[in-house]
């Protein structure tokens, strides 16, 4: 993984590792991006379409309901930096790494949300939850 900042308000995130290494982009890093000015590139993760769940798609679908503004490519995503995160029900759609990274995400938002399949963290790390709950 490397993230390079092209300038003040872009970022290129190059997945290539991630991809080799089966991890989930860090989306956490991405939207928190997305909610100020900057522009998020990520690339070279096609990869990740062929693991539990097309990530890239299903992220990108997630995070819409938050209201992220994404351009879904076939290597990866752009996430625009002007998206309002707002509340929203979303679906981990039983990826352990997408449930995690919509915690991330309704964290950042405005409001409460609802994950619903949640528990497909637990596939990978099964506290969690609890984990998260203590750090908040």
């Amino acid at each position: 993984m490397s993230a390079r900042q092209h300038n003040t308000s872009e970022w290129l995130i190059a997945s290539n590792e991630a991809s080799r290494n089966g991890k989930a982009v860090p989306w956490s890093r991405e939207g928190r991006k997305a909610t100020r000015s900057e522009i998020s590139y990520i690339k070279d993760a096609a990869e990740l379409r062929v693991k539990e769940t097309d990530r890239l798609k299903v992220m990108a679908r997630q995070l819409r309901k938050f209201g992220a503004n994404i351009e879904e490519k076939e290597d990866g995503l752009i996430i625009s930096g002007d998206s309002k995160f707002v509340s929203a029900e979303v679906d981990s759609e039983t990826d352990h790494r997408v449930s995690m990274s919509l915690a991330i995400a309704s964290i950042m938002a405005k409001g409460s949300s609802t994950i619903n399949r949640a528990d497909a963290s637990n596939v990978s790390y099964p506290n969690f939850w609890n984990d998260l709950e203590l750090l908040l």
